[in-house]
């Protein structure tokens, strides 16, 4: 009889420990999903800043385009006829297309330094790039920042540029 009763309680005390593997196990895989998540996020801005654009002077990557469209939108960089801003949104549409077609962006460019406001005709100065509706609609989405230091005319100029990014299947 006192066997049964050890035998009976090692059995209950492994199928608690099985049971408390399998609920901390089922746990780890969303924390891991949502970092590799953010972690992808963030390389694919960085990544998408550094990359080449073909153009030379002030729009060598990307980031120097965002910057050009963003301190001198009508600048016309090496030779082109499109001005920076327009090369900064076809740039950005046409890699961030490349990389992921189930996923849909949304880049805002603005002034990270809170003594130098840009003021256009409209007010303080903002470009936007994609799809706004991943900024404005209540979806699942990750953001990723990073500040672009640019200097020109001997001015230091800080260019915080985010990317709100939601990915279709999250709709």
């Amino acid at each position: 009889m006192r066997g049964q009763t050890n035998m009976i309680l090692i059995v209950l005390v492994i199928i608690i420990f099985v049971g408390l593997i399998i609920v901390l196990l089922s746990l780890t895989d969303s924390f891991v999903n949502e970092e590799y998540t953010e972690l992808y996020v963030n390389n694919l801005l960085l990544s998408t800043l550094r990359t080449s654009t073909g153009y030379t002077d002030r729009c060598e990557t990307v980031s120097d385009t965002i910057s050009c469209a963003f301190l001198t939108p009508g600048y016309r960089c090496g030779g082109s006829q499109t001005s920076c801003l327009e090369l900064a949104n076809h740039t950005l549409g046409k890699y961030m297309g490349m990389i992921n077609e189930n996923m849909r962006y949304y880049f805002v460019v603005k002034s990270a330094d809170s003594n130098w406001i840009p003021v256009d005709e409209d007010g303080a100065l903002r470009l936007e790039f994609g799809d706004k509706r991943v900024y404005s609609e209540r979806v699942s989405r990750r953001v990723a920042s990073t500040v672009i230091q640019k200097v020109q005319s001997g001015n230091e100029y800080n260019i915080e540029v985010s990317a709100y990014i939601t990915f279709r299947n999250n709709e």
